[in-house]
């Protein structure tokens, strides 16, 4: 596994807990 990969999986895992944790932030 390369490094752009792994960035690149860690920013996409990053983003979907970001938006799975907001409407919890929000409420």
């Amino acid at each position: 596994m390369t490094k752009i990969t792994r960035a690149f999986l860690g920013k996409v895992l990053g983003a979907a807990a970001a938006l799975s944790a907001l409407p919890a932030l929000a409420a």
